[in-house]
């Protein structure tokens, strides 16, 4: 691997993690920063957004769903294009939820990814996450099975 392709996939995978992190301090403008000014973001039919502002509205409104949240992040698998990316990681995340009061919600999935470099910096351009399972029925996409 030369010595760019492996910076780049580490600026991905940095992007992505980055991401998490951001989401699990609820630092909402560091999580719209990891994502490009017209971004989709699909996590199913009652939770997608277009673009920054939607993506702030989205993760806002997490606030008042999860009074913390933590996301582990594995099998991490980029493929380089020439001015594109594709990521898929899994990901287990754990929500603290405000009601019921004192429940909690965890989700089994993968995120798969499609980033683009603006101004030097890999973003996300469109996320889409699939769920293998969860603790409690979710309004996700269900991960395709054969």
């Amino acid at each position: 691997m030369e010595h760019d392709e492996a910076q780049q996939r580490r600026a991905i995978e940095r992007t992505v993690v980055t991401y998490c992190d951001a989401v699990d301090r609820g630092d909402i403008e560091a999580v719209v920063g990891r994502f490009t000014v017209d971004a989709v973001v699909d996590y199913g039919p009652r939770t997608s957004a277009t673009g920054r502002e939607a993506i702030a509205r989205l993760f806002g409104g997490l606030r008042t769903t999860a009074t913390a949240t933590s996301h582990r992040l594995t099998n991490l698998v980029v493929d380089l294009g020439d001015d594109a990316a594709r990521a898929t990681s899994y990901v287990t995340a754990w929500h603290a939820l405000v009601e019921p009061a004192g429940e909690q919600l965890v989700i089994h999935g993968r995120y798969l990814d499609r980033l683009e470099q603006v101004d030097g910096d890999w973003l996300i351009a469109e996320r889409r996450l699939e769920v293998h399972g969860s603790t409690a029925p979710v309004p996700f996409h269900p991960l395709p099975r054969r």
